[in-house]
């Protein structure tokens, strides 16, 4: 402590700290540490109301990996984050979006798994992967066009 400040702003020195203080699992803590490289300055930041772009992508990549890696209920990643469970419902399902579209989130969604150390882990402790991506099939013919529907003429009786 320097000045009356702390370093470790927000007191989470560790995921374990973390995880008991929010009472979430300590996968999904491990999965925020993870994200912003075991900073505790940011940590705290990704846990505050800011609607800062990064801050944002690297809470939609923790929701995304948590569902895809562990069976972690929304309001328990909401705890984690300080969110309630609409706000992390909707931002899955803005992340489920971005991993559609954009490579570099996919590759962060997977580096944080991996600095978390869960990939696969549900598979071996006999759980269920909570979240299954959606795989659009590949597009091989245009899509031919649809029949105009015609209103203009009354409902027939």
């Amino acid at each position: 402590m320097a000045g009356g400040i702390s370093i470790e702003r927000g007191g989470y020195g560790s995921p374990e700290a973390l995880s008991k203080h929010s009472r979430a699992r300590i996968e999904v803590c491990r999965l925020i540490f993870a994200v912003v490289d075991y900073d505790p300055f940011r940590i705290a930041d990704l846990r505050t109301p800011s609607l800062d772009r990064e801050l944002i992508r690297c809470r939609r990549a923790v929701v995304l990996a948590a569902k895809l890696h562990t069976n972690a209920a929304f309001s328990e990643i909401g705890r984690a984050l300080c969110r309630d469970h609409s706000s992390i419902t909707r931002g899955l399902d803005a992340a489920l979006i971005l991993y559609r579209e954009d490579d570099e989130f996919v590759e962060l969604c997977a580096r944080i798994a991996e600095r978390a150390v869960l990939r696969g882990r549900w598979r071996e402790a006999g759980g269920q992967q909570a979240l299954a991506l959606p795989v659009a099939p590949p597009i091989t013919a245009p899509v031919p066009p649809q029949p105009l529907l015609d209103f203009s003429r009354g409902v027939a009786s």
